[in-house]
């Protein structure tokens, strides 16, 4: 798509696929697409002249290959994937999407939006996601500093036209800018991603240390002191996930880590983290991330 070149950077619109070398790819970080689009309010959403692996409809949606992070700078919106279900986007909001999630977004028609993304890729940023500091599902979050993340992205925009060591860094400045700062509270669960129920989140910090061992909805429910549905009821109120979607995700999860830093099957992973069989952790795995548990360990 082109772009307008002689307005200022902060009031840039357009988008960027830049080119991708063997040795960007060497460096471990490389952009690979970033842009900031303005849909007025009932207007065609999204706009065309993106390349095919970019380009989608509400109606299909996609999968990208790529690491993104999507923001609303005005307006607001929707976002759906499999595990978020429909949730809304507001101004100030990050979208965090791996790869390999399907997914689709638009603005509201009565408002319009518009959006900022930065997507990217290489090694180091599968070993951010494997070590838990990028997201393994989408999730929403709040930008912790907006005027720095406009300045991060202004940057990248001016060097974008192709990729570089400072084009890597500035993308990692960027994505570090949209994680936003994360402090760990006592009951181990992380400012950023906290229900506001000091109960539900104990329940989910036991469900994320105990998701390999024998425990069911019931035995969560009797650690945290209340009945299996008071707890599923809280759960409902604050949290984006039930009880046992917490419980499935929190295994799967784990079974990832395993098949990426030790040399286990499948089958092996799947029961190490807690699944009662390899078809079962198969079976959520292609549920949550759209692929095989083995698929993905040979993209990693």
């Amino acid at each position: 798509m082109a772009s307008d070149s002689s307005s200022p950077i902060s009031g840039w619109r357009g988008s960027r696929y830049p080119a991708v070398a063997g040795n960007d790819i060497a460096r471990g970080l490389y952009l690979t697409s970033l842009g900031r689009i303005a849909h007025p309010a009932s207007s065609a959403y999204p706009t065309p002249g993106h390349p095919p692996e970019f380009q989608f409809s509400w109606h299909t949606g996609r999968t990208l290959g790529d690491f993104a992070l999507v923001w609303v700078e005005r307006g607001r919106g929707t976002v759906e994937t499999p595990l978020l279900g429909r949730a809304n986007m507001e101004p100030g909001s990050v979208l965090l999407l791996p790869p390999g999630v399907w997914h689709r977004y638009k603005p509201d028609p009565e408002t319009g939006w518009v959006e900022r993304w930065v997507c990217a890729n290489g090694s180091y940023l599968h070993r951010l996601r494997t070590n838990g500091v990028f997201p393994s599902t989408p999730e929403i979050r709040p930008i912790c500093d907006r005027n720095a993340l406009d300045v991060a992205f202004d940057q990248l925009q001016a060097r974008s036209e192709g990729n570089c060591l400072w084009v890597s860094g500035l993308t990692l400045s960027a994505v570090a800018l949209a994680l936003g700062e994360i402090e760990k509270s006592p009951d181990g669960v992380s400012g950023n991603d906290s229900s506001g129920d000091p109960l539900v989140d104990a329940s989910i910090h036991f469900i994320r240390t105990n998701c390999h061992r024998a425990v069911g909805v019931d035995d969560i429910a009797k650690h945290a002191g209340i009945s299996r549905r008071m707890l599923e009821r809280r759960f409902a109120r604050t949290w984006l996930r039930s009880v046992a979607q917490e419980l499935t995700l929190a295994r799967v999860r784990r079974g990832r880590d395993l098949l990426s830093e030790k040399s286990l099957t499948v089958k092996e992973a799947g029961y190490a983290a807690g699944f009662g069989s390899a078809r079962h952790f198969i079976s959520a795995h292609r549920r949550i991330f759209g692929t095989t548990p083995g698929f993905a360990r040979h993209q990693s």
